[in-house]
């Protein structure tokens, strides 16, 4: 398949004290360190090619990981300055040389048991520069952000989520050329990215149905482990 980018480089506010002394990739989620799990489900997609774009503690992630090999994929590195963190979406410009034309973007702290290879193709098919992964959340788990209409994404905002049944899952794809209208170096976020391809018709949605996990939270550390165990 294609090239995933897990946005890693956080401080990690909500886990302190867990945090304070480690990133949020390296909080051990029954006795193993989160970014394991979240590797090994890339692998299970078939995606085996992985860019952290790191910043906080990077060096614990960078030391753990290493290339990837031990893991079975190939990993590559785009290092934030941690007293300097240039947000989401500054995060992947920073990473601009390693990317591929097409690619997956995720987060530090998202574990997404979906089918990766259907909306790859999904993506496809769109011919579009971007594809957000949506689920009909209506307010119930985190705050909805997101409309849809005709299998495209029609709007965007974080600040109103009384208006909204969607939220953004956690799993986007874009083609590179998307990045050419910001620039680097600038502390930005991935809101202003799939706002910019929304102006233009060019963000598709792709509805997914099943629960999201992350470590985000204390309460979300212990619902991933519980589902890790009983799966």
């Amino acid at each position: 398949m294609t090239q995933i980018v897990v946005l890693a480089g956080g401080k990690a506010t909500r886990l302190y004290p867990v945090t304070k002394d480690m990133p949020k990739s390296m909080v051990k989620i029954n006795g193993t360190p989160f970014i394991t799990h979240q590797i090994n489900l890339f692998k299970r997609n078939g995606i085996s090619d992985i860019v952290l774009c790191v910043g906080v503690f990077s060096d614990q992630i960078i030391d753990y990981v290493g290339d990837g090999s031990k893991l079975g994929v190939s990993v590559k590195y785009s290092i934030e300055n941690e007293t300097n963190l240039l947000g989401t979406l500054g995060a992947l410009l920073n990473a601009h040389d390693l990317l591929s034309d097409i690619f997956f973007v995720t987060f530090g702290d998202s574990y997404l048991e979906i089918d990766y290879g259907k909306i790859y193709e999904k993506f496809l098919h769109s011919d579009k520069m971007g594809l957000m992964t949506v689920y009909k959340n209506n307010n119930k788990y985190v705050s909805s952000n997101t409309a849809i209409k005709d299998g495209m994404v029609i709007r965007y905002d974080k600040s109103n989520s009384d208006i909204f049944e969607y939220v953004d899952y956690g799993l986007s794809i874009f083609r590179k050329k998307a990045l050419d209208f910001f620039p680097k170096n600038k502390n930005l976020d991935l809101t202003q990215l799939n706002q910019k391809l929304i102006s233009m018709n060019e963000l598709a949605a792709y509805e997914v149905h099943q629960k999201f996990y992350e470590i985000g939270t204390f309460e979300g550390i212990s619902d991933l482990e519980l589902h890790l165990k009983t799966r």
